[in-house]
């Protein structure tokens, strides 16, 4: 069973991560650009993979329950702190409302590795 919890969570983190870069792609937010740094290309492969795992996220977060798809917006997406979290899923805590983003983060990672499989 520890193999399996390592692979959520590290599907989890990988949502994650992939959910700061969607965020920041959206929102249009870039840094200035320094003319001394060369650029970097991801290659096709890391395109690919990029992509992949995104439509992967996009299409596990689109099957869970509304509750746990608007806990890990509010939370992941959004950034907002557990009190916000709590108050827009109208849950009675703070520890209630960690407890439903780890549940949902769970679920998330469930999803995302159900669609690798395919």
């Amino acid at each position: 069973m520890p193999n399996r919890n390592a692979r959520r969570i590290a599907i989890a983190t990988v949502a994650a991560v992939l959910v700061g870069a969607r965020k920041q792609r959206c929102s249009g937010a870039t840094d200035p650009i320094d003319d001394d740094i060369p650029a970097y290309e991801p290659s096709s492969f890391e395109l690919a993979l990029g992509r992949e795992t995104l439509d992967r996220y996009e299409r596990a977060l689109e099957a869970l329950r509304s509750e746990d798809r608007e806990a890990i917006i509010a939370r992941i997406e959004l950034g907002l702190p557990y009190s916000d979290v709590a108050a827009a899923l109208g849950k009675p805590s703070v520890a209630a409302a960690h407890m439903a983003v780890s549940r949902a983060l769970v679920k998330l990672a469930e999803g995302m590795a159900h669609e690798g499989e395919r």
